[in-house]
């Protein structure tokens, strides 16, 4: 038996659409976003480049590739790269406004109010470990949580140690030995913070928290400001406090 198709349901939605990832422009592969209009008309190529910053360099062109990207109510972009230098942010028309140093890449997750912005990081030596936020204003750092932070404030909580290395010392019992992590042990794939409008459907949480989703665990933790762990589901999200 062949299914019949509604053909209504192969047409595209209206409206227009930003398509972002790698394209050749003009002969030259570059990390794009296209506006296409509601008509399918591609009208705006913005070109998106990683710059050096503090001495740091992002990987070639062919293995650098947009990875976190926000568009605000102005219409302008904040972008970061797998493998840049830099959290960027960049006009409606692809003019750079500011960019800021560091590893920052996977997330690029608004604020509710959008003064605010969130992404991941390397820290303490380990790949994607720690959520940062940042001003959308000048894009200066306001916050980290580091993951071996929230281990320090949260002793009891053993899931997130779940990939530091035994020693396998139960007679020694090294308490204050720094430990020992197998390779990406996080490895943090998203931030975002509670909305305060979505805020009273979970009276469990504040505006203030932050569920950050977390590969390596296997289940999204939930932080607050505080960086203490506040529960823990599955699959529903992970509380920790931050």
């Amino acid at each position: 038996m062949i299914a019949k198709v509604n053909e209504e349901a192969l047409l595209y939605a209206p409206g227009w659409r930003l398509v972002i990832g790698g394209f050749q422009v003009d002969g030259t592969f570059v990390q794009s976003a296209l506006l296409f209009s509601p008509e399918m008309t591609l009208t705006r190529v913005v070109k998106f480049k990683d710059m050096e910053i503090a001495g740091k360099k992002s990987r070639s062109t062919g293995r650098l590739f947009i990875h976190g990207f926000s568009i605000l109510n102005d219409g302008s972009m904040i972008v970061t790269f797998d493998g840049g230098a830099a959290i960027q942010r960049f006009d409606a028309c692809g003019k750079r406004m500011w960019s800021t140093a560091g590893d920052f890449s996977h997330a690029v997750t608004l604020e509710e109010d959008q003064e605010y912005v969130w992404t991941i990081r390397d820290m303490d030596g380990l790949p994607l470990s720690a959520a940062v936020q940042l001003t959308t204003a000048t894009g200066k750092i306001v916050r980290q949580i580091s993951m071996l932070d929230v281990i320090r404030r949260n002793p009891d909580v053993d899931i997130l140690s779940v990939n530091q290395r035994d020693n396998n010392l139960p007679g020694d019992n090294p308490k204050a030995a720094p430990p020992e992590w197998y390779g990406d042990p996080f490895h943090l794939n998203d931030v975002d913070p509670l909305p305060h409008s979505m805020a009273p459907a979970f009276p469990s949480y504040t505006d203030k928290d932050v569920l950050i989703s977390a590969r390596a665990l296997g289940n999204p933790p939930v932080y607050s400001c505080s960086q203490k762990w506040k529960g823990t589901k599955q699959p529903s999200p992970t509380s920790v406090s931050a």
